[in-house]
């Protein structure tokens, strides 16, 4: 049973909650609430504690110049050419896809962009 009660401990230290607890550990949740308030522990702070932690870890990195996510997909040096191309129909928006070498989504959210700030500039 102490060794229930120690994972249970450590469970409730990430900050799971006190039903998945006991449902884990096939345990009555009164029984885990009991074995936690007496370690001091409740899950909910230490989540708290932990998402701030992590939040804080992602300001420092970004702080340090780390970037998050996927690199951003430039468009070619062309995209223009391609753009007029397929605007003037001489081209089909696939073979515009193929020639700028973007997947079909970042093809269509760089047009956008491209369109966006030519209109912009007239």
């Amino acid at each position: 049973m102490d060794e229930i009660r120690y994972i249970a401990e450590n469970l409730g230290k990430t900050g799971m909650s006190i039903e998945k607890i006991a449902n884990v550990l096939e345990v009555d949740i009164h029984t885990v609430e009991l074995w936690l308030d007496d370690a001091g522990i409740n899950p909910r702070e230490y989540k708290d504690m932990l998402y701030q932690r992590q939040m804080d870890g992602i300001a420092e990195a970004k702080a340090k110049g780390i970037k998050f996510g996927r690199p951003r997909v430039e468009p070619p040096d062309n995209f223009s050419e391609i753009v007029n191309a397929l605007e003037n129909k001489v081209i089909t928006t696939k073979e515009a896809m193929q020639q700028s070498g973007m997947a079909e989504a970042t093809f269509y959210r760089r047009l956008r962009e491209y369109r966006k700030r030519r209109s912009e500039t007239i």
